[in-house]
């Protein structure tokens, strides 16, 4: 009697020990993913399995990501929620690409992925160096101008993103010739200095169509590089001729005349408004702080019958949201 007794103890005690794993493993409690989490992380913390995660979340199956809600089964009854939200930090959506626990040597490449953003919004301004090029474009000089504008960018891969901007910039240069009849008088003529100093300046938009790449450099930085076509488009402008000439009669007296005149972009003969060229550029990101520089060469003339190119440096300061 008293061995079935013990067998019929026995018995109940391991319907309850069922019953109560069946119960936990039905449980099931709500985490949000934050930074420097993966799947396999989150299993282990949760003493469960990354397949039984995937059952309950199918988008986790591919990646997930910081702010990304997902349902996990709780295999403990005792396990306490409590351990999990001390930790928790407020974070952006940024996406991490799942990762097995056993990749330790991955850890390096979780912490970069922690700086992408899916989608990226910026401001950015800054100041440029603008010149011509070309054929007929030898002797012109640089001028300093400026640009601003805003970007949006898509991370669509890991490293791979795309990104477009729409911004106002100044463009253009300078070309500064001299003339002299020499240093020698007759009595059949005078002598004479000329000098002849031309700017042309345009307000533009600029929108550029790019692709990049990130390298990235721990949790909060990372290194871009990008490069893609781009259209410009003058909103107004015009070139300037300031002319000094210094007339010498004789060896003893000199007159001076100076002549300026200006000419609106429009009133420009063989002038195009419409450009496009190839842009380049490299910056570098730190939380959200932007810094860059590009480069872009003009690909059409800005006037028709004139081997000219426009060509600049643009150098910035941005910030991400």
């Amino acid at each position: 009697m008293e061995y079935f007794k013990k067998k019929i103890i026995t018995f109940i005690c391991m319907m309850f020990v069922g019953m109560s794993l069946v119960v936990a493993q039905t449980n099931t409690t709500k985490h949000t993913v934050e930074r420097g989490e993966t799947l396999a992380s989150i299993a282990k913390r949760y003493a469960t399995t990354e397949a039984k995660i995937i059952e309950l979340n199918p988008d986790a199956a591919q990646f997930v990501y910081v702010g990304m809600e997902l349902i996990i089964p709780i295999v403990s009854p005792n396990f306490n929620n409590e351990t999990i939200a001390v930790s928790r930090k407020i974070g952006s959506s940024r996406k991490i690409p799942l990762q097995s626990e056993a990749d330790n040597d991955n850890e390096l490449s979780l912490l970069k992925n922690n700086s992408l953003k899916k989608y990226e919004f910026k401001v950015f301004a800054g100041f440029s160096i603008n010149n011509f090029t070309g054929k007929d474009a030898k002797n012109t000089d640089m001028i300093c101008g400026f640009h601003a504008g805003v970007s949006f960018g898509y991370n669509f891969y890991e490293n791979i993103f795309v990104e477009s901007s729409i911004g106002i910039a100044t463009k253009g240069y300078k070309l500064d010739t001299t003339m002299s009849s020499g240093d020698y008088w007759d009595d059949e003529g005078a002598n004479y200095d000329s000098s002849t100093s031309t700017k042309y300046l345009s307000y533009n938009v600029d929108l550029p169509v790019l692709i990049g790449y990130n390298f990235f450099i721990n949790d909060v930085s990372n290194l871009k590089i990008k490069v893609g076509p781009y259209m410009t488009y003058v909103i107004s402008g015009k070139k300037t001729v300031e002319n000094y000439t210094t007339i010498y009669p004789d060896i003893h007296s000199s007159e001076t005349e100076s002549i300026k005149s200006e000419t609106k972009v429009g009133n420009m003969k063989g002038f195009k408004r419409m450009g496009y060229g190839v842009y380049a550029g490299i910056s570098a990101d730190y939380k959200s702080l932007v810094l860059s520089a590009s480069y872009q060469r003009g690909l059409s003339k800005v006037f028709d019958k004139s081997k000219e190119y426009e060509q600049n440096i643009l150098l910035s300061i941005g910030y991400r949201f």
